[in-house]
């Protein structure tokens, strides 16, 4: 409230936010008071003490614009120069070109024309600081946002990321390595599994990254912890391969292995981030192969969808291509489905019909749980869509898994055929600075003389989200060749 009494500002909120700030122009000078107060504690409330800050500013100039001032005829226009600075450190700054003109009404005579203006990640070993402090409660699992994007070159070897907090784990975010091409080819939260411990930081991982302009998102849940006004967190981003040692697996078609006899080796993974991650092995065969998913809630539901119908989620493994989603129904009103990754990116939708289907490609997908929510297709009588059941399938093109590797940490990505598997899945955690051991198996299949060549992938993973949102998902931390022939 300003000094006369009269509401300035309000801070708007628009869900189940713990955070407020507002801001006032020109504020009129003399005491102002500021009110905080919450819905009663039966409806979601809080009751208790708060933290509040109060901080004034000014404006000052952005850059600089020549001529300044021109004079135009009705309907003349004319070129003015902005030159400005672009920000110190990566990510996003904004401005404005203040107009103002000595003709037209009063409420006229000043406009602005917005400008933003974005730095760019460098290459190479990179660190900046950053500041959260809150959102609004608008976003369902989203609060307030990062986004920064760096300009990857060819040939790269890996491409990796880590968000660290500076005081507090129970500020929970996810964070994304989105491709040029749009696919987000790695994800991280600050919860470790198994039990999903709240930790300061995550890290991001993708090897041999494309060429072109890569984004980094970094989104925060809407609730913070409410112990600060703020908090700053670092970003850090480098080029450089994890370290990972092979055990003594077999790399060359002269190592000679017989067929049905188990060989153990202890693969080794380094953690040079700041903070821990959960590891697994993933093996994996040359070439593509057709692989039919099965949905980990059940392939089958009935529309239209309400808050307690099942929603058919698919897990679809790293190193894909392409995928397929159909949907039928025995009802009388056509349907289509949306099928989307569970972060809502990319998203594409089916034909309408009693059976439909879609199908995308990307080199590679964005691996994880994709989500395919049926609905009915109108126009509807009086009395609304009756309910019809609608059964769902999805397959996709993807590397071959090696059958032959086994190891007790599991394989998530196993789980897109046979959701058992993530009953037996253990990653090991690696803390900061540490060494892990992954014991690996291979037990040799096939007639004496075949020649097996493939790729033991080390991935990390990440099982929930903010908010406890399911996201399980996967990125490849290091690759290793592996070659034998059959006796």
């Amino acid at each position: 409230m300003d000094p006369s009494g009269n509401l300035a500002a309000y801070s708007v909120p628009q869900g189940a936010g713990n955070y407020g700030n507002v801001q006032v122009t020109n504020p009129r000078p003399g005491t102002w008071t500021g009110y905080v107060w919450s819905r009663d504690s039966a409806h979601g409330g809080t009751q208790g003490p708060v933290l509040f800050g109060a901080a004034v500013a000014k404006f000052v100039p952005f850059g600089s614009v020549s001529p300044r001032s021109i004079t135009l005829a009705p309907g003349a226009s004319r070129q003015v120069t902005l030159s400005v600075t672009t920000p110190s450190i990566p990510g996003d700054v904004a401005g404005a070109i203040v107009l103002n003109s000595n003709a037209g009404e009063a409420f006229t005579r000043q406009s602005t024309i917005p400008v933003t203006l974005r730095s760019l990640i460098p290459n190479g070993t990179q660190t900046f600081t950053q500041t959260l402090t809150g959102g609004n409660g608008r976003g369902l699992t989203t609060g307030q946002e990062f986004y920064y994007q760096l300009d990857a070159p060819a040939g790269l070897r890996e491409l990796n990321a880590a968000i660290q907090l500076a005081n507090n784990p129970n500020n929970p975010f996810t964070a994304f390595l989105v491709s040029p091409s749009g696919e987000a080819l790695a994800e991280a939260a600050n919860a470790l599994p198994p039990s999903n411990t709240a930790t300061m930081g995550a890290q991001l991982h993708v090897l041999s990254p494309a060429q072109g302009l890569w984004t980094l998102i970094v989104a925060f849940a809407p609730q913070v912890a409410g112990t600060a006004l703020s908090e700053p967190f670092t970003v850090s981003t480098n080029e450089s391969l994890v370290p990972a040692a092979s055990g003594g697996l077999p790399n060359s078609s002269g190592t000679i292995l017989t067929s049905g006899q188990a060989q153990t080796y202890n693969v080794h993974i380094t953690n040079n981030g700041p903070s821990p991650e959960a590891y697994f092995v993933d093996g994996r065969l040359p070439g593509s192969t057709p692989l039919s998913l099965t949905s980990l809630t059940g392939p089958d539901t009935t529309v239209p969808l309400n808050f307690s119908q099942n929603i058919p989620q698919y897990l679809i493994p790293s190193h894909s291509t392409a995928f397929t989603g159909v949907a039928s129904t025995t009802g009388s009103t056509p349907i289509q489905f949306d099928l989307g990754w569970n972060f809502g990116d990319p998203d594409v939708a089916s034909n309408v019909g009693s059976t439909v289907s879609t199908t995308f490609s990307a080199n590679p997908l964005a691996q994880g749980l994709w989500v395919m929510a049926p609905t009915v297709v109108g126009p509807f009588g009086a009395t609304g869509a009756p309910p019809e059941p609608v059964h769902t399938t999805m397959s996709v093109a993807t590397a071959p898994f090696d059958a032959s590797v086994s190891s007790q940490t599991g394989d998530l990505w196993l789980a897109s055929t046979d959701p058992s598997q993530l009953t037996g899945f253990s990653p090991v955690i690696v803390g900061p600075g540490q060494t892990g051991t992954l014991p690996v198996t291979i037990t040799p299949a096939g007639p004496s003389g075949t020649h097996v060549s493939g790729t033991l992938y080390i991935d990390d993973t990440t099982e929930l989200g903010f908010q406890g949102f399911l996201a399980l998902d996967g990125n490849d931390v290091a690759a290793i060749a592996y070659s034998y022939t059959v006796k």
